[in-house]
């Protein structure tokens, strides 16, 4: 692929769909539950992966006061299809956090799937 068709394909993936998602969960909520192979399901997938391999890198699964994880993923980690059943059931759960920021819910639903025993 040359370097200007991946370029524009990825400016042309930050127009669609993303402000929805970055607004509130309720976005990215219409994103996960649309019809397979739509845009907004493309979209939310990616979304899903990003966030695994941000996480699975980032330090975002230590609490920052103690350095205490907070979430602890089975053996094999998860997977973006994983992680996007995960936010799907959580939001419909807990409509309540339609409203907060896309990154705090799925981070929360991992948290309340995957916790750590007191000796993380």
């Amino acid at each position: 692929m040359k370097p200007t068709t991946l370029w524009l394909g990825l400016i042309f993936a930050s127009l669609v769909g993303p402000a929805d998602a970055r607004a509130d969960s309720a976005g990215l909520y219409k994103m996960c539950t649309a019809s397979k192979g739509t845009l907004e399901d493309m979209f939310c997938t990616g979304y899903m992966a990003g966030f695994v391999h941000g996480f699975t890198l980032g330090d975002a699964q230590f609490d920052a006061n103690d350095k205490r994880r907070a979430v602890c993923l089975p053996k094999g980690g998860t997977s973006a299809p994983e992680l996007r059943t995960l936010v799907v059931q959580h939001l419909k759960d807990n409509p309540q956090d339609l409203k907060r920021e896309p990154a705090d819910v799925t981070l929360r639903a991992l948290m309340l799937a995957h916790p750590c025993s007191p000796s993380n």
